[in-house]
C-alpha cells in the first residue's frame, strides 16, 4: 500500500515511500503508547515515549530504505539470472 501511494505522490516515490513508512512507524509507536505498552516491559519503563515515538519514524524511514536496497539487489540478480539464461540458449522459448 505504501508503494501503490508513493508512486501516486508527486516529487520521488523512494523519498516518498520512506516518508510514508516513517509517518506509519510514528502513528503505531502513538498508538502503543496510548495503550500503555510503555509501561509494561522493565526494559521501556524508564523511556521517554516522546523518544520512542521519534525514534520510530526514523527506525521506519531506515528499514524501507533498506527494503527497497534488498529488491534492486532481487531484481539485478533476476535480471542477470534471465540473461544468462538466454545466452545459453536455455530460456523459455515454448
Amino acid at each position: 500500500m505504501s508503494w501503490w501511494l508513493a508512486l501516486r505522490l508527486r516529487g520521488n516515490a523512494v523519498v516518498n515511500f520512506c516518508a510514508l513508512l516513517g509517518l506509519w512507524g510514528a502513528v503505531g509507536h502513538l498508538w502503543a503508547v496510548h495503550r500503555g505498552l510503555m509501561k509494561k516491559p522493565p526494559m521501556l519503563r524508564s523511556a521517554s515515549p516522546e523518544a520512542a515515538i521519534v525514534f520510530s519514524a526514523f527506525e521506519f524511514v531506515f528499514y524501507g530504505g533498506l527494503i527497497l536496497v534488498i529488491a534492486q539487489f532481487l531484481n539485478w540478480l533476476w535480471q542477470r539470472w534471465q540473461a544468462v539464461g538466454q545466452s545459453r540458449g536455455t530460456g523459455s522459448s515454448r
